[in-house]
């Protein structure tokens, strides 16, 4: 959601397979009307992870479905920008702080050959001038389809995932904790 409180739609297809929609979409809930952003089109494979900045900017720091150049539209100006330097996989991404993301894990397209999960973990800070991506030390969890969780301390405990692209075999839970990328220990039992 916007904050507006409209919503952007930014990935799809219109009418056939493959065919997929470049024109991100505006819906106000309020008139239930939709405006195309015809002059920032901008493909994104499917479930691109679309977060809103502080300054009304909206990131795509990465995609579940392939690895992406980080994006970042302007609403004011309808310009993309790529920013955080070359393209990374990154099948799961948290907002942990204001404007800081954590990118981790493979991304996976359905239609494509089951393959391992990629232990690799990237920390994108757009709170900096020159936001580039940079590796956060949390590599060596190998994850799929993991889920971000946060706690009441500004920390992000990632659980689950699998160690394939089909998710067989998953991973033991594990806590992160993003701000300082260390991670935290775990007692075995109750949860």
């Amino acid at each position: 959601m916007l904050s507006d409180k409209t919503v952007i739609v930014t990935s799809g297809e219109t009418d056939c397979d493959e065919c997929d929609e470049m024109v991100q979409e505006i819906y106000d809930p309020s008139a239930d009307a939709w405006t195309k952003l015809s002059s920032a089109p901008f493909f994104f494979p499917y479930y691109p992870h679309v977060f809103l900045l502080p300054d009304g900017r909206l990131c795509v720091p990465a995609d579940a479905e392939a690895p992406i150049v980080s994006e970042v539209l302007d609403l004011k100006t309808l310009a993309w920008t790529a920013i955080g330097g070359t393209k990374v996989d990154g099948g799961s991404t948290v907002m942990y702080l204001p404007a800081k993301f954590l990118k981790l894990g493979t991304s996976v397209n359905p239609d494509l050959a089951i393959r391992p999960s990629v232990a690799t973990a990237y920390v994108l800070d757009m709170t900096q001038t020159s936001s580039k991506l940079a590796t956060s030390g949390l590599n060596g969890f190998r994850s799929h389809l993991s889920k971000r969780n946060f706690t009441t301390r500004c920390t992000v405990l990632v659980t689950g995932g699998g160690i394939t692209t089909n998710a067989v075999g998953i991973a033991p839970s594990n806590a992160v904790l993003a701000q300082s990328y260390g991670r935290l220990s775990l007692k075995p039992g109750r949860r």
